[in-house]
């Protein structure tokens, strides 16, 4: 079975229930702040209702580390695991101006190998 990501509006309204409606697993990407941490809370009951395959990525974890353990408190709470925490690298910026990927431009960085880390523990266990 091939992966295919879909890159799915933010909130919780029929944009984002159509985009996850007859999906396997949803990934959700939230920062360490109050409002990532109620929005991960909202679109993270939504996610339950369509899969019980729900993970997190913290994004900029680094610009908050005490929120960023709370929010992965929470996941491991919920029973969603955390992939990865990303670092905040002005380098993803620079990737993004010039048309690249980050993985792709700055492959030997610490960014782009959390990346790749995440994308092996999707893809893992012959669900690629």
């Amino acid at each position: 079975m091939k992966t295919i990501l879909l890159d799915g509006p933010p909130g919780i309204g029929c944009p984002v229930i159509s985009t996850v409606t007859g999906i396997d697993r949803i990934v959700i990407v939230t920062e360490p702040t109050m409002s990532g941490l109620a929005d991960l809370k909202r679109v993270h009951e939504v996610a339950c209702k369509f899969t019980s395959e729900v993970g997190v990525i913290i994004n900029k974890y680094d610009l908050n580390d005490a929120m960023a353990d709370r929010i992965e408190g929470w996941c491991a709470a919920q029973g969603s695991a955390v992939l990865g925490r990303l670092p905040f690298d002005r380098r993803v910026t620079e990737a993004m101006v010039a048309g690249r990927s980050v993985t792709e431009m700055y492959p030997d960085t610490g960014i782009s190998r959390t990346i790749n880390e995440i994308w092996n523990k999707l893809t893992a266990n012959g669900k690629e």
